[in-house]
């Protein structure tokens, strides 16, 4: 009776253990499961799109490479910055065109224009070169390189960049009283006994005033006999832009300066053509011609400020028009519109230095569109 008793409850306890040992299997089973598809299987969760590892880098498509760099996307159409298309070749990449859902596609069509960045222009050698030698310091071998630059052509930012430096390197080598080896436009002149500087404008063709300027003379009357000093070789010359509002001023071929300028208004535009410096005066009086309001000398509020040019035109549209000229301006805000009666405006410090460079009835002024 005990041994069957045994046996029953034996039986029973493998009845009770049975059903937990299959929980617990299947507890494993499904843990199991669970842990191997969050690790990327595809029943598990996506991986997150926004985490890059170390060798992978990602383009703003959204596209990886293994490389560490972008790789191209459908649609990208950017070039690298180094590539550049071959020299005197204007034929650019294929464009992406957008289709439906902001996705870009090669399109069929022919090519337009590439970008700034990727044109080749025809200065950009000498640009190079005039950079690297502004760098070094080589002011007068800079100048001749980038004034040859920005006349052969050159992207905008370029040109403006080598207006700049052409700007600063003139005021090194030919606006100071130093002269630099293989300088061709200035030279050294000895004054003689009894020589004025209005004597020397006459001989140079270049204002007095601008003689001064580079010699630190403060008495034009009184230079001082055997006195060596720097003297250019001119005439200089100007051409003014009217659709970019710029005035260069040359000497000889070369241009040296650059500056921005007022034109005339709709209607009254500064008439293109060559003209020719025919008088120049300091604190001028004036007269306006439609209000009949007269400035005096030295007068703040004169719209002329305290230098004026007149012109005479003397080729081009230019020819029989009178009372055009180069001037200062009350309104400085002004510089680099279309507001005026049809005269050339700068800036009030920049006209005077124009004014000390143009020589009466020498220097020439070109208007072109």
């Amino acid at each position: 009776m005990a041994k069957s008793s045994y046996h029953g409850r034996k039986k029973r306890s493998r009845l009770i253990w049975l059903p937990l040992i299959l929980v617990l299997a299947g507890l494993a089973v499904w843990i199991f499961s669970g842990n191997s598809a969050s690790d990327g299987d595809s029943v598990g969760l996506e991986p997150d799109p926004t985490v890059i590892t170390p060798t992978q880098s990602r383009d703003p498509s959204g596209t990886t490479s293994q490389t560490g760099q972008p790789t191209a996307s459908q649609g990208d159409t950017r070039q690298p910055e180094s590539v550049q298309p071959p020299a005197g070749s204007n034929k650019p990449s294929a464009q992406a065109k957008p289709v439906e859902g902001g996705a870009t596609k090669p399109s069929a069509q022919p090519p337009v224009e590439p970008t700034e960045a990727a044109k080749n222009y025809p200065g950009d050698k000498l640009f190079s070169l005039g950079s690297s030698a502004f760098q070094q310091q080589k002011f007068l071998q800079a100048g001749r390189n980038l004034s040859a630059a920005v006349q052969q052509g050159l992207a905008p930012k370029q040109e403006t960049l080598a207006r700049q430096m052409i700007n600063e390197a003139s005021d090194q080598w030919l606006f100071s009283i130093k002269l630099f080896e293989g300088d061709t436009l200035c030279k050294r002149h000895q004054v003689a006994s009894g020589e004025l500087l209005m004597h020397l404008q006459k001989q140079y063709q270049v204002p007095y005033q601008m003689l001064m300027r580079i010699n630190k003379i403060n008495d034009a009357r009184s230079v001082g006999a055997g006195r060596t000093i720097k003297v250019i070789q001119g005439p200089f010359h100007a051409v003014v832009e009217r659709k970019r509002f710029l005035m260069s001023i040359f000497l000889g071929d070369m241009m040296v300066k650059s500056y921005p300028v007022g034109l005339g208004a709709p209607g009254r535009q500064t008439p293109t053509g060559m003209w020719l410096v025919e008088l120049k005066q300091e604190n001028p009086e004036w007269t306006d011609p439609e209000t009949r309001k007269k400035y005096l000398p030295n007068d703040p509020e004169n719209p002329l400020g305290d230098r004026w040019v007149r012109l005479k035109g003397i080729e081009g549209d230019a020819v029989g028009r009178n009372g055009f000229g180069i001037h200062g301006t009350v309104k400085p805000e002004e510089i680099g519109q279309a507001t005026s009666r049809g005269c050339i405006r700068l800036h009030n410090g920049n006209v005077r230095f124009v004014y000390d460079l143009l020589m009466p009835g020498k220097s020439q002024v070109k208007v072109v569109e």
